[in-house]
């Protein structure tokens, strides 16, 4: 990626056909789209060395010359995505890959271009559900993260948190059932390759995170990114009122997401836990991203929105965790939002979620060399 550093402009040649598109999507993704440049090949060659074949040098350098900038943002024909529509109708639309749990996928999955909103009561399980599925898309999927979850320092004890949810067990000195030196090894490779943590110490600003994400964008080929939570970001308002404040925060993180092509989780905890429900006198209603500092603009702004509860919070032994999908943009896609909740438990020494008593994925887990082929 070096070598790209400095350059105004970046030409890629990709082979005409599906899979030529896929790569230009993410190259372009990696570099920047506002600096890459799309050469085009004649309708009946498939690349360059084609074009040689069936013509000769001076209609490629043809093609070279007549190279088309990406697209510009914010003006659109259907010319302008006449390859992505074909190729959505001989192909099908991208849909939401699997959570890696049978019982939420109908209602929610991880479709990358969009923002989803978690919220819940604080100490209910948000941030180790989102560290769940972003583990399982990176065992089944090969995906890759960044990561700025300050309340999660030291950065040590984060990736201790996913070392232990990858092998299932602990690695506390004092357990009795403690994880091997080997399994603890080969935990550490897999989350080294798969998750990156963003601390920049200088500054919690937005602007200064989302810079981060976009190295990884570019150096790692990362597919996903998570703020934990919002409230630790350094905000300034500048005069704005919290709601105008908070749309063009949200506003800004949504263009990152469709420019980066990214997966972006944002954990937001409600203002109160007073019910909406005027008449209610519990402190354990189940909030709704309108519970969320800024209001409306929360559950506007998100494409899909998520909260996690537990049901008896006081009963240390009753791990039951409560999945409540409250919205899902696009439906067909990603998932329908629930009636009544998904029901997970929380298993404390593993930190993992299991699903009707065990954890789907643990025989993809492998704990010798810390991976699963391909990824």
């Amino acid at each position: 990626h070096e070598w790209f550093d400095g350059k105004d402009k970046i030409y890629i040649a990709v082979d005409n056909d599906p899979n030529g598109r896929r790569l230009l999507d993410e190259l372009s993704r990696r570099l920047g789209r506002d600096r890459c440049w799309i050469i085009d090949f004649p309708d009946d060659c498939k690349d360059a060395n084609d074009v040689l074949q069936k013509y000769n040098e001076q209609l490629l350098y043809e093609c070279y010359e007549k190279a088309r900038a990406y697209p510009v943002k914010g003006v659109f024909g259907v010319d302008s995505v006449e390859e992505v529509l074909y190729d959505s109708y001989h192909n099908g639309k991208e849909k939401g890959i699997s959570t890696g749990y049978e019982s939420i996928d109908p209602h929610y999955s991880l479709r990358v271009g969009e923002l989803d909103v978690f919220t819940g009561i604080p100490g209910h399980g948000k941030t180790s559900f989102c560290f769940q599925v972003m583990l399982n898309s990176s065992i089944l999927y090969g995906w890759k993260w960044g990561v700025f979850s300050p309340e999660n320092y030291p950065i040590n004890e984060l990736y201790e948190t996913l070392i232990e949810m990858y092998i299932g067990t602990t690695s506390d000195i004092d357990a009795d059932h403690r994880m091997n030196i080997n399994e603890y090894t080969a935990g550490m490779q897999f989350i080294n390759k798969h998750f990156f943590v963003v601390y920049p110490e200088d500054s919690f600003s937005l602007d200064n995170i989302l810079d981060r994400f976009q190295y990884l964008v570019r150096t790692k080929g990362i597919k996903g990114v998570l703020i934990d939570p919002f409230n630790q970001l350094d905000h300034n308002y500048n005069g704005m009122s919290e709601a105008n404040y908070v749309a063009a925060t949200l506003n800004h993180i949504r263009r990152f997401t469709k420019a980066h092509d990214v997966k972006f989780m944002v954990i937001a905890h409600p203002i109160t836990m007073r019910s909406a429900d005027r008449n209610s006198t519990s402190d354990n209603d189940v909030p709704t991203a309108y519970r969320i500092s800024g209001g409306a603009n929360w559950f506007n702004k998100a494409d899909n929105i998520i909260t996690i509860h537990r049901p008896n919070p006081k009963d240390f032994h009753d791990t039951t965790t409560h999945i409540h999908v409250q919205k899902i943009k696009f439906q067909k896609l990603v998932g329908v939002p629930t009636g009544a909740p998904v029901t997970l438990n929380y298993h404390r020494p593993s930190g993992r979620f299991l699903e009707s008593g065990h954890y789907p994925l643990d025989a993809l887990v492998n704990k010798v060399d810390g991976e699963r082929l391909p990824y």
